[in-house]
């Protein structure tokens, strides 16, 4: 087996220019397309467990081998909304850093413009 290569890679020496207000709309636009993925994926949990308990009337008796697959199901799907809570965390403390960021630059913005404004 050969070693993974990346010789069709395009050229990394590129070039490319963007602001910093440029950069912070594009990591926000990252942030807020991976929050519609996951809402996505929660609303398919949602309805694959949805159509797995309408195969179930709730006045009927459930056979045990048809509880292990409701039981699995629900274990499949806790395991899923748990890589989605520590993703949205995730997505929370990035959120964060840019907003600490954009406070932190506005703030010595003010405090240049203040000192820029008196003479001695």
């Amino acid at each position: 087996m050969s070693q993974p290569s990346l010789s069709n890679a395009p050229d990394s020496a590129v070039n490319v220019s963007i602001t910093i207000h440029e950069a912070e709309a594009l990591c926000l636009i990252a942030i807020a397309l991976t929050e519609l993925s996951l809402a996505h994926v929660m609303h398919s949990e949602a309805k694959k467990t949805q159509r797995l308990l309408a195969a179930y009337p709730q006045h009927e008796q459930v056979q045990s081998r048809e509880l292990c697959r409701l039981l699995l199901n629900d274990t499949a799907s806790l395991d899923m909304m748990q890589s989605i809570i520590k993703q949205e965390m995730l997505l929370q403390s990035r959120v964060e850093s840019i907003v600490e960021l954009y406070t932190e630059r506005e703030v010595i913005k003010h405090v240049h413009a203040q000192h820029s404004g008196y003479t001695s």
